[in-house]
């Protein structure tokens, strides 16, 4: 008996009992037909290692790839509408605290970099809705929410999301009678947070994927009462990309919130990965889509109306760059002129709860931290500039066939038209030198535009044979201006100052 107690023993150690199996009943593990050599979540991690480490650099990459790797920080979106009034103090009780109203709580690390830009010239704070209200654990408290309870009505008391998530709602700026509209608006925890701002006089939502549109259904129908949606709400599933072709001009508001390679989720879950080999195109052509994406978003706002453009990437392909290209074609393409609004106020009041990352020429993100891993998120935001400037001053009827606005390359006008106007004015490109020394925004200065600054002198060089200054002074502080008149003569021989 003991014997064969021992021989059970001396099983339960042996992990591979292959050697004691017939030959003829063996089978190999076929893991090439089911288990990938490569996750896809360790493809994008390789990949955020090559373009991260050299984008955020040896000190910031290292935090940030662990606040990747670990679990992910969630805030408490409040439902304004659910009768569930106890909710608020379970949550305080707990130690939480909202982070929207209770900006001046301390206990928050600031952003690296960043407290320099606070000593400049005073922004005006940013606008909030006192309706929306996100609360939050405390720095470096990676407590869990318990999940959310209906009220009598079966009204959900709280959405749980990433409260960095929360923030390009925010910076959209929804006041009272606002038209809305959220192009990319599935899962719906943005269309939530907008929907408790309580100001919107019509919402919009819109996502391509039928599916993904019936659980935005089933999102906003859990959390908002039906009777106050009716007439308020339209859900559609349109291409977001052709929207300018159904609605233009129309929006007081849109939000861009695009589909991108979402980081976090990318390096944490194999399933559903934009990063597996299968994808490979349709990552690839994720800026193309979100470019367009946005045009679509401007071309939808209103003269005079707001787009904030936002990802949950850290990529510049899919952030920086996107803005910079859509800002360009609408320019050329389009003949829309935007201009970029500043959302430092906005971060400099949230600076206790977010990391945002210092030093971005455009737009702000939030970097995930380990004490306060939220994030990452990418916004920018746009202001559509009314197309003819040139109504607001002068009357159509005295413009008709006197005025004529083209985009042309002005170093090549000569191929154009030669010999033809009888007063040239040519106010060049420049340094604008008060505007270097006050403002960061549009610098020239900046290290992104070293070689377009290093260009300008050539650009220049046939105006600054001769002429005049004016110089800032104290008393009159005009300027700085140069001038100088040039008279073409019938030889062509030269040119002489006036």
């Amino acid at each position: 008996m003991s014997a064969l107690m021992d021989m059970r023993l001396l099983l339960r150690k042996i992990k591979d009992l292959r050697c004691l199996t017939p030959r003829r009943n063996r089978v190999k593990a076929k893991w090439a037909g089911s288990l990938p050599k490569y996750p896809a979540s360790s493809l994008a991690l390789q990949n955020f290692d090559a373009t991260y480490g050299l984008q955020l650099g040896k000190q910031r990459w290292p935090s940030v790839r662990v606040g990747f790797l670990s679990e992910r920080k969630y805030g408490a979106l409040l439902n304004t509408f659910s009768a569930d009034e106890s909710v608020v103090a379970e949550l305080e009780a707990q130690g939480c605290r909202d982070f929207i109203t209770n900006t001046d709580q301390d206990g928050g690390a600031r952003s690296e970099g960043r407290t320099e830009e606070y000593t400049g010239q005073e922004l005006p704070p940013p606008r909030l809705s006192p309706n929306i209200k996100c609360l939050v654990f405390p720095r470096a408290d990676i407590t869990r929410f318990k999940p959310a309870r209906p009220d009598v009505y079966g009204l959900w008391s709280y959405y749980l999301t990433d409260a960095a998530s929360i923030l390009p709602c925010l910076a959209l700026d929804v006041q009272q009678g606002h038209s809305v509209l959220d192009l990319c608006a599935a899962p719906g925890g943005k269309t939530l947070a907008l929907l408790q701002t309580q100001e919107i006089r019509f919402l919009c939502v819109n996502d391509k994927s039928v599916s993904r549109t019936s659980r935005l259904r089933k999102v906003i129908g859990g959390y908002i009462p039906k009777e106050l949606l009716k007439g308020r709400l339209r859900i559609t599933s349109e291409d977001g990309t052709k929207w300018g072709e159904i609605e233009k001009d129309v929006f007081d508001r849109v939000l861009v919130d695009v589909p991108c390679t979402t980081d976090r989720h990318s390096v944490l879950e194999d399933d559903n990965n934009i990063f597996n080999r299968n994808r490979t195109k349709e990552r690839r052509m994720l800026p193309q889509l979100q470019m367009e994406l946005l045009l679509a978003g401007i071309e939808a706002a209103r003269p005079g109306g707001e787009i904030v453009y936002s990802t949950c990437t850290l990529s510049q392909l899919q952030n920086q760059y996107v803005v910079e290209q859509a800002i360009h074609l609408a320019r050329e393409i389009l003949g829309i002129h935007l201009q970029v609004l500043d959302l430092l106020p906005l971060t400099r009041l949230f600076r206790n709860t977010f990391n945002f990352a210092p030093d971005l020429a455009l737009g702000e993100t939030v970097l995930p931290h380990l004490a306060d891993n939220f994030g990452p998120i990418y916004m920018c935001k746009l202001r559509k500039l009314v197309q003819k400037v040139i109504d607001g001053y002068i009357s159509k009827e005295l413009l008709k066939g006197r005025l004529r606005i083209t985009s042309e390359d002005g170093t090549k006008w000569g191929e154009i038209e030669k010999d033809v106007f009888d007063r040239v004015l040519v106010d060049v490109p420049c340094t604008t030198d008060r505007h270097s020394v006050l403002e960061d925004d549009n610098n020239i200065f900046n290290r992104n535009r070293t070689k377009e600054r290093r260009m300008l002198p050539q650009l220049q060089m046939e105006l600054l044979l001769a002429g005049e200054t004016v110089l800032p002074h104290l008393a009159d502080n005009f300027g700085p201006i140069y001038k100088c008149k040039l008279r073409k003569l019938n030889d062509c021989s030269r040119l002489d100052p006036i």
